[in-house]
């Protein structure tokens, strides 16, 4: 008995976490999650989009690191010399994908950002995001904890859009988690949230997925 009482305040302190984070919808999405697994998955997706073509706050550079386009380069500095994932990023690439990466003075990876201009699935929901000729997809991006506060966000957005343009890319999407209040805080920041897409799946099973009108792009493909 002496154990679980213990274990209360752990719980509410967590609660509390929870609520600071993303309010008591993000406690609720939370627990739901937690009952539901591992059997069930359930979630919801923010898609957000961004007209490229509008003026944006370009940041001060940042002397101590370089962002770039990636080249097949840069592959083994992308997947930490990890022969799988070597193989995995080296198709990305070779397939279109455009990765802009972040390197320090040391040569040490520091940030990535991967955009797609072909169909690119979303394991959530079974689907993929396929964008037409003007439209590019933002997946997979990350700054690595030492380097975060530097405003590697904001060049690297820069470094991508600038990109984009120049191969005639308008719009820009991109999803984030509704069980990521700080990811959902920073696209905000930046994009427009068009719509919030719910999944259910039971395991072994096609999810049922509600709220996609609004997203065209994400379908099925044979």
């Amino acid at each position: 008995m002496r154990l679980a009482n213990q274990t209360w305040p752990k719980r509410f302190g967590r609660a509390a976490e929870l609520v600071e984070e993303g309010g008591l919808e993000h406690l609720m999405v939370r627990a739901l999650e937690k009952l539901a697994s591992p059997a069930v998955g359930m979630g919801s997706l923010i898609f957000f989009r961004r007209d490229i073509r509008e003026p944006m706050p370009r940041g001060k550079p940042i002397r101590e690191i370089e962002l770039r386009i990636a080249s097949l380069q840069d592959v083994p500095l992308l997947s930490g010399n990890d022969p799988k994932a070597e193989i995995a990023l080296r198709l990305r690439l070779e397939r279109g994908d455009i990765c802009c990466v972040g390197v320090d003075g040391g040569g040490r990876l520091a940030h990535f950002r991967w955009v797609s201009l072909c169909p690119t699935y979303i394991p959530e929901l079974h689907r993929h995001f396929v964008p037409n000729a003007t439209e590019a997809y933002l997946y997979d991006l990350l700054t690595l904890p030492r380097f975060r506060g530097l405003g590697i966000d904001v060049q690297s957005r820069v470094c991508v859009y600038d990109h984009l343009a120049r191969l005639g890319v308008d719009t820009v999407y991109c999803y984030v988690r509704g069980d990521n209040p700080i990811g959902l805080r920073a696209a905000h920041k930046w994009q427009l949230a068009i719509a919030r897409v719910w999944y259910l799946c039971f395991r072994g099973l096609e999810p049922a997925v509600a709220g996609l009108k609004k997203v065209p792009q994400v379908c099925r493909m044979s």
